[in-house]
């Protein structure tokens, strides 16, 4: 999302959802988007929305424009270069049920922030068009440092089903592709089975949590939930 402060500087706040429209110390706080629509302009009906007049001085305006300073980045050309790299991936990317949480489908993790941070132009090997789609879909705000970064990863990761429960074990446990076969169903696709996004998963997760996960090759490759791993 957009704010902008002054004549000439753009920001880019990935949380904002407000609507607030300035104009020296009037103000305009509501849902309308700036469109026909939005505004009451459109010829059909418009969309029903809301629009309060206030000032500068209202306390809410106040903490709202707090908020976004504090949030804010400023845009710059390779931010909005990437973003446009990212977009690019999108449309050949494997297509996910709606209803499924992110799930990452290449084999390649350690090579996640390089890509996101200067994503290369011109030709892709397949493996960096499927490590792009991974970072596109992932909705990550763009311009972050590499720990920003490496955290809004291992949030996306600990917000799928098959993430939280075992990273929450107090104990040592063990996930195989069999206990992981229920989840997996959910979101296989035309392109990835469900071994293909088991072996992702396993990658990305004793990468991006290597303090407490590690790979285990038993009968078939597992994860190891290991308490004490960081504290041999």
């Amino acid at each position: 999302m957009l704010a902008e402060r002054g004549a000439h500087e753009l920001l880019l706040t990935d949380r904002l959802h407000a609507k607030l429209y300035i104009a020296d110390n009037h103000c305009l706080a509501g849902s309308a988007n700036v469109t026909l629509s939005g505004l009451g302009e459109a010829n059909d009906v418009g969309n029903i929305e809301i629009l309060v007049d206030t000032d500068l001085d209202d306390p809410a305006v106040a903490v709202t424009l707090r908020s976004i300073e504090s949030d804010a980045i400023p845009a710059t050309r390779s931010i909005a270069n990437a973003v446009r790299r990212l977009a690019d991936v999108l449309p050949d990317a494997p297509t996910f049920r709606f209803n499924a949480a992110w799930h990452p489908v290449s084999r390649h993790p350690e090579q996640a922030y390089r890509l996101y941070s200067d994503p290369p132009s011109g030709f892709l090997s397949a493996a960096n068009r499927t490590l792009l789609a991974d970072i596109a879909r992932s909705n990550i705000a763009p311009g972050l440092e590499e720990i920003e970064f490496h955290k809004a990863v291992r949030e996306l990761l600990r917000a799928i089903p098959l993430a939280s429960a075992f990273l929450d074990a107090t104990q040592d446990e063990l996930l195989t592709r069999a206990d992981a076969s229920a989840y997996l169903d959910t979101v296989i696709t035309i392109d990835y089975g469900s071994q293909d996004l088991w072996a992702a998963f396993v990658r990305w997760m004793s990468y991006y949590y290597d303090d407490v996960v590690m790979t285990q090759e038993i009968s078939e490759i597992a994860l190891r939930r290991a308490q004490l791993l960081n504290n041999p």
